[in-house]
């Protein structure tokens, strides 16, 4: 269906717009419009424009990054939410909640950079406390077994970390703890195969909060072939972070 002038003028009210370019053949050939509030001038078809949810491309841009926009007071509560960490950016606001800015450990004092979505929705921790080991967190109670066996923390294998590993030997710990891995058994399993595929023998220790004595763990790992799981009475007790 063809449309007159009177129809561009009119699509032009609707989208705050005026209608500056020439009239068309058609409505799927492009003309000039102009922006009632930052002036730009571009070129687009009628049915473009009437499609779109805002009409100045340049404007719509901005629509979207002011929906994005974190503001001070968005930091600072998201500060007081947090017991472990606080913002210190200052008077330094991110322009995006992609940007980074400073935080601070409440307990160590140490100082690092990262952004508002990472601290609200990706359960970040300081680093320093968190000990990161080859790029990866490790526990405490992960370091201290690494530690008393002799073992190598967080080794790399290609793609994939051991939590513990015995590179000459081919053997390695994985650390399988209720409250992470209740959910993913399967693919905990499916790994543990890909590995013994590769050449190494894989012993999962399964528990929630106590390890099984360093004699047990020991004389596990002498012996060890293939896959072999070490599975406490508190596997399978408690909450998980699925269900909290």
């Amino acid at each position: 269906m063809s449309k007159t002038v009177f129809d561009y003028e009119e699509l032009a009210k609707r989208k705050k717009v005026a209608f500056v370019g020439e009239y068309p053949r058609t409505t799927r050939h492009k003309t000039s419009w102009k922006c009632s509030s930052c002036k730009l001038v571009w070129e687009t078809t009628y049915h473009i424009l009437d499609w779109s949810r805002v009409g100045c491309p340049s404007c719509a841009r901005k629509s979207v990054v002011e929906r994005h926009r974190i503001t001070r007071e968005d930091y600072l509560e998201l500060s007081r939410s947090r017991k472990d960490i606080g913002w210190v950016g200052g008077q330094k606001i991110p322009w995006r909640i992609h940007d980074k800015s400073s935080w601070k450990c409440s307990s160590c004092k140490y100082s690092w950079e990262t952004t508002y979505n990472n601290v609200k929705y990706g359960h970040v921790k300081c680093p320093k406390c968190g000990q990161f080991i080859s790029g990866q967190r490790a526990s405490k109670a992960q370091v201290k077994l690494g530690n008393d066996l002799g073992g190598v923390v967080n080794y790399r294998v290609g793609r994939l970390s051991l939590d513990i590993a015995f590179p000459k030997k081919n053997k390695a710990i994985e650390l399988d703890v209720w409250y992470w891995h209740a959910h993913k058994s399967h693919l905990d399993k499916q790994r543990a195969q890909k590995l013994v595929n590769m050449g190494w023998h894989i012993l999962a220790i399964k528990t929630q909060n106590t390890l099984p004595s360093l004699e047990e763990i020991q004389s596990t790992l002498d012996t060890l072939v293939g896959y072999q799981e070490i599975v406490t009475s508190e596997w399978g007790r408690g909450k998980t972070f699925k269900n909290l």
